[in-house]
């Protein structure tokens, strides 16, 4: 007996008998839980029930009868039926293409030196653009209808350094874009200046680059087209007007049969490169804008093309090409001028590979990519292609 006890007084029994309790006091709450939802099922079938006096049959039967005639259209005298609901599920409806083609965007925003302006073009993903032109702090705001612009605006809509002007490109609608498409004409952009002191707008058609002339903001350059008929000639040159206006006193000077121009960083020297009919005065020429004074640097029957100063403005360089009767490709050559920054005087340095016993055979020059000098002004960076021999030609020279 004294070992029964022990064995129920043990902590395995103990441990045995609080299981069991757990047991029944789980079957316990799970009875009284189906007892419980069984009463307020009763308690909802009893309420039910008490609605089956006669006149409560027949309210019924009113109700129903008057949601089957609201249901069909059919509205009690004196009573309005509710539109919100059908109103509103006929307003929605699936996004289609369309939709997406006429969301608008900011792109290609921009704010003022001074902190003053803001500004950016609205555009859709496909249709007209917008240009605008807002205060920052102030009510000003300016917009201006862009057309179908193409991507890659950013040379496309300037601000001057002293946040004065605005410059940017204007194109056709998209109406006029697909009109042009059809007869295969080309795009004329136009330019206009806004003057952000008073809202004043010039314009200039046929445009292909404008820019403003550096830290200086003294100048705009707006480079025109060459007339389409210039492109139909079988000796093509790529030469045209730069117009040069001084934003200060509104004066606008011409230079003709420009291929390229820059401004070097502080707006104080124009550099152009000049490609006229049969390379008649062709050149790379510097322009003093203080003093407005035309330099030749370099000037031959040749073909000037990638023309670029330095990030400091103090040195320039481009390409210079000929032909040659051996080879397909044009064959180039190096200008390139640096600037002596106590007396601005210009000391040239000219490469020629062919006359470079070390440079690779059978390569030149690469047209495609654009020299451009070293942080310490000792060397030019150049880039090198294979040249194509034209067949029949000398190769082993």
């Amino acid at each position: 007996m004294r070992g029964l006890i022990q064995k129920m007084t043990g902590p395995k029994y103990q441990s045995s008998i609080l299981g069991q309790a757990i047991f029944v006091i789980l079957l316990l709450l799970t009875a009284s839980l189906s007892l419980s939802f069984g009463s307020a099922a009763s308690d909802q079938e009893r309420a039910g029930q008490r609605l089956s006096s006669p006149a409560e049959l027949a309210q019924g039967q009113d109700q129903q009868s008057n949601t089957g005639k609201q249901a069909t259209g059919q509205n009690q005298p004196g009573q309005t039926q509710p539109q919100a609901a059908s109103s509103e599920s006929q307003a929605l409806r699936p996004i289609e293409i369309k939709d997406i083609l006429v969301w608008k965007s900011i792109s290609y925003a921009q704010v003022s030196s001074d902190g003053r302006w803001f500004v950016y073009v609205l555009a859709p993903n496909e249709g007209d653009s917008e240009l605008v032109v807002k205060e920052i702090d102030g009510k000003k705001e300016y917009r201006f209808p862009l057309g179908e612009a193409p991507r890659g605006l950013f040379d496309s809509i300037i601000i001057s350094d002293d946040s004065r002007w605005v410059c940017f490109l204007s194109y056709p609608t998209s109406e006029e874009m697909k009109k042009l498409r059809k007869e295969r004409k080309r795009v004329e952009p136009m330019a206009s200046l806004l003057d952000l002191r008073n809202g004043e707008k010039t314009e200039w058609t046929r445009v292909r680059k404008i820019a403003f002339s550096g830290e200086s903001s003294t100048y705009l350059a707006v480079h025109r087209l060459a007339p389409e008929a210039q492109e139909k000639e079988k000796d093509k040159w790529t030469g045209s007007d730069l117009v040069l206006k001084n934003l200060a006193t509104g004066q606008e000077i011409g230079l003709g049969n420009v291929s390229e121009f820059a401004f070097n960083k502080s707006g104080q020297r124009l550099a152009f490169l000049v490609d006229a009919q049969d390379k008649n005065g062709n050149g790379l020429l510097i322009q003093n804008l203080n003093s407005g004074e035309v330099k030749a640097l370099d000037t031959g029957r040749f073909w000037y093309k990638n023309l670029r100063w330095d990030e400091k403005g103090q040195a320039l360089a481009a390409l210079r090409g000929q032909e040659d009767k051996k080879f397909d490709d044009k064959i180039y050559s190096l200008v390139a001028v640096k600037f002596d920054p106590a007396t601005g005087k210009p000391e040239k340095i000219e490469y020629e590979p062919g006359k470079d016993s070390t440079f690779p055979e059978g390569f030149g020059l690469s047209p495609d990519f654009t020299p451009y000098w070293l942080d310490d002004y000792e060397a030019v960076a150049l880039g090198i292609k294979q040249l194509k021999a034209k067949p029949g030609a000398d190769k082993d020279k």
